[in-house]
């Protein structure tokens, strides 16, 4: 497993950068078409997920310790901690930032709570602390705000937005707050499918209540589950199959079933002025530096071997710089991936790269003389997991095709238990917990 630090350092000088008329002409749709933040009842009118809204932020961090080893980030009422938001903003000088936090359902729905009901002073705060770039092609402000549990009244799902002065959104974040009053016990077992046995993993849960009284389980506890942090692969269950004194047993035959996938791909590109393992060759360009990467191929129905990943996620590091936050430059990436035809469907990068969705700018076109998808996507320096994906028939990412499934494949699932008796406004998120498929 790769393991990073990150040290950030507040105090650095400001330097004043030109940004280059190509750049201009990328960022202007996005400076025409920005979202605005709110209904005129002062509620949230987009989607609760992880949404990027504006090509000029980059590189999100929404972490507590270690954001390599974490699927979601999470805080517990009454625990010490906090959760880190880092993000760039692709601007040549600081501008006033904001952040408002909301309460939703289980289902990242608009619950009945008021904001003084689920959160500690004002619901917009202004983000103070930021720093900008230093001797980079790409000029950025890279802004940091902390999140403690003492800034929430009650548990559950939480959306954090950034926005503009003009409450033009920049971005949102999902948070979970728990009162981790249950616990859960997992064991991975072979599925029960023949078919599913060598190409899924499969999940039997033990929920613990202890001396929380759960009336009804079947309307008042619900278990979701999810795979390397990607709710794409969300799984919810309400009805246990043992009832015991003190919880519940959700242990039928894969109920809880899902695709191995394979260890995920990676780049390393933590360097500029030399070549790496994963990059061919260097360019600089008007409009920044070029990375050409070695050419991927598709690994459907080869032989899985074991590689340590860092499952989906993506790190900012520079071999040659001492503080990469600032230091370290933007990049055109090079991906290639080499079919030998082109497929029925378009194919996209994937990962927490692209907020695990198949976004527009993260596809990639068929070039019909080099047999091969290829696209290329502004990235900072650093260490980068990823897969191959496509949009199945029914609209449901896939990576199968591209990537294969092998039941060997080392997976981080968290598990999330919420309770909402009977008579409450909100669901109560009791229990966050994650589990290594390996270990």
């Amino acid at each position: 497993m790769i393991l990073a630090t990150f040290a950030f350092f507040s105090q650095l000088s400001n330097s004043m950068h030109l940004i280059p008329l190509v750049w201009l002409t990328w960022l202007l749709p996005v400076i025409l078409f920005s979202e605005p933040c709110f209904t005129q009842f002062g509620g949230f009118d987009l989607p609760a997920t992880d949404t990027l809204y504006d090509h000029k932020i980059q590189s999100i961090f929404l972490y507590r310790n270690f954001p390599e080893k974490e699927s979601l980030p999470f805080l517990v009422i009454g625990q010490q901690g906090s959760v880190q938001l880092e993000f760039d903003y692709l601007i040549p000088s600081p501008e006033e930032l904001y952040y408002s936090i909301f309460h939703f359902n289980k289902n990242w729905q608009p619950d009945e709570l008021q904001s003084e009901e689920f959160i500690k002073g004002f619901q917009e705060e202004k983000i103070y602390s930021y720093s900008t770039s230093r001797n980079t092609k790409v000029p950025f402000v890279h802004y940091q705000l902390s999140l403690s549990p003492g800034q929430f009244i009650v548990s559950g799902n939480y959306l954090i937005c950034v926005y503009t002065k003009q409450k033009e959104v920049l971005f949102t974040r999902r948070l979970l707050i728990s009162e981790q009053l249950f616990n859960c016990t997992v064991d991975f077992v072979s599925p029960f499918s023949h078919d599913s046995k060598r190409t899924h993993q499969s999940l039997e849960i033990s929920v613990k209540t202890h001396d929380v009284p759960v009336a009804n389980n079947d309307q008042e506890l619900f278990l979701q589950v999810l795979q390397n942090g990607d709710y794409n692969t969300l799984r919810e269950l309400k009805s246990a199959h043992f009832v015991k004194a003190d919880g519940f047993d959700f242990n039928r035959p894969d109920e809880l079933l899902f695709e191995a996938r394979k260890e995920f791909r990676f780049k390393d590109i933590r360097t500029l002025v030399s070549r790496t393992p994963d990059i061919q060759y260097w360019d600089e360009k008007e409009d920044g530096y070029h990375a050409w990467l070695i050419p991927d191929e598709i690994r459907a129905g080869r032989n899985y071997y074991t590689e340590n990943d860092i499952n989906g996620k993506f790190l900012i590091l520079n071999r040659d710089v001492l503080n990469p936050v600032t230091e370290s430059d933007y990049a055109w990436m090079h991906f290639t991936l080499k079919t030998g035809y082109e497929l029925d469907y378009p194919v996209y990068l994937y990962g927490a790269v692209s907020d695990w969705q198949l976004k527009d700018e993260f596809i990639l076109k068929y070039d019909d003389s080099r047999k091969a998808y290829t696209g290329q996507f502004l990235l900072k320096l650093g260490y980068y997991n990823y897969l191959y994906a496509y949009r199945d028939d029914a609209g449901k990412v896939q990576t199968e095709d591209l990537e294969g499934n092998w039941y060997e494949t080392e997976n981080q699932y968290m598990i999330m238990v919420y309770f909402r008796p009977f008579g409450s406004r909100y669901d109560r998120l009791m229990f966050v917990g994650q589990y290594n498929s390996n270990l």
